[in-house]
């Protein structure tokens, strides 16, 4: 906890604050909230969130009044591979929702918007990062950007590893690596060992509710560095979801984005690959030489 408190800080202390570094970030599948990666810069960052469920959205947008972005925006849409009418399959718990093919049962109308024009709604320049979390649509998703923009810099992206349709997350990494992107971090995500689908009693699962609000059931169900955080003999089984960072190459950014480069490399916790470390003092680029700061 200590050595994450003081790479904060040493995080904040190499920003390039500058116009010339700020971001803008499109977030699709922004229901409820904006992870805190991003936050704890967002007075450099123009934020534009997407999601088709309206209850998630309009949580995103009470979330966002709290906060200090330069600019905010959000749109009830669906980022997809073609702008057309689809549709939204609703659980009852309001929890997973996801694009579905057909009009069913539990599903609403919604409209698709091709991802690449969603990249353009910023007022300055085009989306820098891109974060996805679509519940299993994310290939769409990719197909419909504009990957040859050299205004992209980094895609973070949630994978759904959903048992019951065939993935396409070997697909999604090829696409990417072909347009000079690479994995710089992976995380994964296990189901949740103890969960109210799996408790029966109707007494255990008020319990069950009283520990989720005091926090304590999160020790169920958290996500895990591939790296070995030291939570990690805390590991289950039963993998559902894998959350992956693609940086741009470094050879590919043009020079007149590399501090917006460089400020995203800070946001997702890449501190030892500044060019600006000589700044610190000896002691702290010895931590962030040592100690992963993601």
């Amino acid at each position: 906890m200590l050595i994450k408190i003081i790479t904060n800080i040493i995080g904040k202390k190499l920003f390039f604050k500058e116009k010339s570094g700020q971001l803008n970030l499109l977030d699709i599948g922004c229901s409820n909230f904006v992870p805190n990666h991003f936050c704890k810069f967002d007075k450099y960052i123009n934020y534009i969130g997407c999601d088709p469920d309206p209850i998630g959205l309009s949580k995103t947008e009470n979330f966002l009044k709290r906060k200090n972005f330069i600019s905010k925006q959000t749109y009830n849409v669906a980022a997809s591979d073609k702008t057309e009418d689809g549709f939204l399959y609703v659980p009852r718990k309001r929890t997973g929702s996801k694009v579905v093919k057909e009009k069913g049962k539990g599903t609403k109308d919604i409209k698709l918007v091709k991802t690449s024009e969603l990249q353009d709604l910023f007022k300055e320049s085009k989306a820098n990062i891109l974060k996805i979390d679509c519940e299993g649509n994310e290939m769409k998703v990719i197909r419909g950007m504009n990957l040859e923009n050299s205004s992209l810099l980094c895609i973070e992206v949630e994978c759904t590893i959903n048992k019951n349709e065939v993935n396409h997350i070997g697909q999604l990494i090829n696409s990417l690596e072909k347009k000079d992107f690479f994995i710089a971090s992976i995380r994964y995500h296990n189901e949740q060992t103890i969960s109210d689908k799996t408790i029966k009693n109707k007494i255990l699962m008020k319990v069950y509710y009283v520990l989720g609000l005091l926090g304590i059931i999160q020790i169920f169900d958290r996500w895990t560095n591939l790296s070995g955080a030291l939570e990690f003999n805390l590991n289950k089984s039963f993998l559902s979801q894998l959350e992956i960072i693609f940086i741009k190459r470094k050879e590919y950014v043009p020079k007149e984005l590399i501090k917006k480069y460089y400020n995203c490399l800070i946001i997702f916790g890449f501190l030892r690959y500044l060019p600006n470390l000589k700044r610190l003092k000896p002691v702290l680029r010895f931590i962030i030489k040592v100690f992963p700061s993601r």
